[in-house]
């Protein structure tokens, strides 16, 4: 029993009193090496960062190189050529009609045939004429005698038409005969109805059709930029001079035509409209007023209706000029040359700009 007690003694003394002679177990945990850890993260953070800036900088490469091999070369931008808009009728002549106020260009070779003798159909009429065999054939404009609807009604019946071709204010119409295919456009302008027409071989050759329609484009109606001009027409009493301006007066007229339905022929029945004479028109005049106006230093005296008539001028000479001079005409009025004193009765159309005469006109009458 002793045995085991101090056996037991020993036991609690070895526990509580801790003898020097005993090893000590120690409990301390290990230190940490934060400076490790920091490096570890920083160099993470290095080859992270360089590896996506490279990658990157490698994608951005790859799409700006897509980009500029989408974009045109230099070399392959269209240059702008000065032929694609040239105008092909920058050359060609110009022919103006100053008594009907119109112009047209025609190819620089083409002459120019000129009729306005007022015959039947037409009271002016000019033919362009090619120069070539594959060329137009024939183009002609046409000053007409009809009315508008007149030349539609009847001109036009015969042939039949197939379609309408132009984009002008205008009947433009085309149609095959039996040897022939033709164009007419008919347009009405100021009082004055214009037929252009042109004829070709039938079926058409497409170049002629496209040359047509290229010297048709060139036309123009000459719109005078003065709003004030007055267009008469009379009977012109006197021509004289005063204080060195010359001067004339006028007792205006109606001139009635059965062409544009203010006086009818004979043997239409109508109560309403005067009878025309057998030539087709009609003078009228209800106020015999004299009315006296300046005469322009620059008058243009248009005596080309005369001229083209064959008529007599003094001695019965024929003109050399479509125009007279000022000193020409007065001398109608003067009475110093019997030959050419029946002009005194004659009618004038008179154009008047800020009350001046500017321009004087010989109506033929049939």
């Amino acid at each position: 029993m002793e045995n085991q007690i101090n056996v037991g003694d020993q036991d609690t003394q070895q526990i509580g009193h801790n003898p020097v002679n005993q090893p000590v177990v120690s409990t301390e945990k290990p230190k940490t090496n934060y400076l490790l850890i920091v490096g570890i993260v920083l160099a993470c953070f290095v080859v992270f960062g360089a590896g996506g800036y490279f990658l990157g900088m490698k994608q951005w490469l790859t799409n700006n190189s897509a980009s500029e091999a989408n974009l045109p070369k230099p070399t392959s931008i269209p240059q702008a050529s000065n032929t694609s808009n040239q105008d092909e009728t920058a050359n060609w002549k110009t022919y103006t009609n100053d008594k009907y106020n119109y112009s047209i260009k025609y190819p620089s070779n083409w002459s120019v045939t000129r009729d306005e003798s007022n015959q039947p159909a037409f009271r002016s009429l000019i033919q362009l004429n090619s120069s070539g065999l594959t060329t137009l054939p024939n183009f002609v404009i046409q000053v007409s005698t009809k009315s508008y609807s007149q030349l539609l009604t009847s001109s036009m019946k015969s042939f039949q038409m197939t379609k309408l071709i132009s984009t002008m204010r205008s009947d433009t119409l085309t149609g095959a005969g039996n040897s022939d295919y033709f164009v007419n456009v008919v347009f009405q302008n100021s009082g004055n109805v214009f037929d252009i027409q042109a004829n070709f071989t039938n079926p058409p050759n497409q170049n002629e059709l496209q040359q047509f329609n290229q010297i048709l484009s060139t036309f123009e109606i000459i719109v005078s930029t003065n709003t004030n001009t007055e267009n008469q027409i009379g009977y012109i009493k006197s021509v004289y001079d005063k204080n060195n301006v010359k001067y004339l007066t006028i007792d205006y007229i109606q001139w009635l035509t059965q062409t544009d339905g203010t006086c009818r022929s004979g043997s239409e029945v109508n109560s309403n409209v005067l009878a025309c004479n057998p030539n087709g028109y009609l003078i009228v005049n209800d106020n015999p007023q004299l009315r006296t106006f300046e005469i322009s230093g620059n008058v243009v005296i248009d005596f080309s209706d005369f001229k083209n008539a064959g008529l007599g001028w003094k001695n019965d000479q024929q003109l050399s000029s479509s125009n007279l001079t000022l000193s020409e005409f007065q001398d109608i009025f003067l009475g110093n040359d019997s030959s050419i004193a029946w002009l005194k009765d004659a009618v004038y159309r008179v154009e008047i700009n800020g009350n001046k005469i500017t321009k004087i006109r010989y109506q033929y009458q049939p």
